[in-house]
């Protein structure tokens, strides 16, 4: 019985790494914003990061649907998101991912007025 344990233990393990060794690829949607008000600094509404170095977003703008792409740079041991878009902008976030239990939480950390987006895999 102490061998079923372990090993199921080493397997949950593994398997919580996973999540976090290939950084936030995947599609993840916007569960909250805090404040709500600072969707105007962070619009996207569902972003998708390909295992390529590139991305595809959905962002609400004005009220309208905008779709976005480009490419990012996951930097972990930083904690760094940073996306250049197709208009040759780049634009830098504090994340923290956790592969595991599906959160990947951006935020502005370091500037003045602090938000939060919360978003969840699909």
């Amino acid at each position: 019985m102490r061998r079923i344990v372990a090993v199921a233990a080493l397997v949950l393990g593994a398997f919580s790494l996973v999540g976090c060794v290939r950084g936030p690829v995947g599609t993840w949607n916007l569960k909250e914003m805090s404040p709500p008000e600072a969707s105007q600094h962070f619009a996207i509404q569902r972003v998708t990061f390909h295992g390529d170095g590139t991305y595809t977003a959905r962002a609400e703008r004005d009220g309208e649907a905008v779709e976005l792409g480009g490419k990012y740079e996951f930097d972990r041991e930083q904690h760094k998101l940073v996306f250049h878009d197709e208009r040759g902008r780049t634009r830098s976030y504090f994340v923290e991912i956790c592969g595991a239990c599906g959160r990947l939480e951006v935020s502005n950390e370091g500037k003045p007025t602090k938000w939060t987006a919360l978003l969840v895999r699909k």
